[in-house]
């Protein structure tokens, strides 16, 4: 087989995933969200997290302070995978394309160049409210 056509049969299955990958758009944030959620027990450990209305919310330590919580959009900035937790690194992972992103859903590695966004956290006893 000549080497040219070699290149284009083997490079063309990569070259539909990666189009396919880019066509499949970005992670959309919710908004409008505004929901209650009690600490003691749908996340009450550490590393625990629960996914609604668009959102992850995880509890980070066994405090009951709003410090001991993050809330971020769920979907990948890059293709709008699921994104899960990783309590032992303290980040957010992307499983699909491996874009990593920190506590605060600022990109540590791509292939996503956005950040997740953040919502609003308060706590009035043992409920979380989640706004944003």
């Amino acid at each position: 087989m000549e080497r040219r056509k070699f290149i284009v049969q083997t490079a063309t299955p990569f070259l539909v995933f990666c189009a396919a990958c880019s066509k499949s758009g970005v992670g959309t944030s919710p908004s409008n969200v505004d929901f209650t959620i009690d600490i003691t027990s749908t996340i009450a450990t550490p590393g625990s997290s629960v996914i609604r209305d668009g959102v992850i919310v995880v509890r980070v330590n066994a405090q009951n302070m709003v410090s001991s919580f993050i809330a971020v959009q769920v979907e990948c900035t890059h293709a709008a995978n699921p994104i899960v937790w990783n309590q032992s690194a303290q980040q957010f992972n992307c499983n699909l394309h491996g874009s990593v992103f920190s506590m605060t859903g600022a990109v540590i590695n791509g292939p996503a160049n956005r950040p997740l966004k953040s919502f609003n956290l308060s706590l009035t006893g043992n409920n979380l409210r989640v706004t944003g």
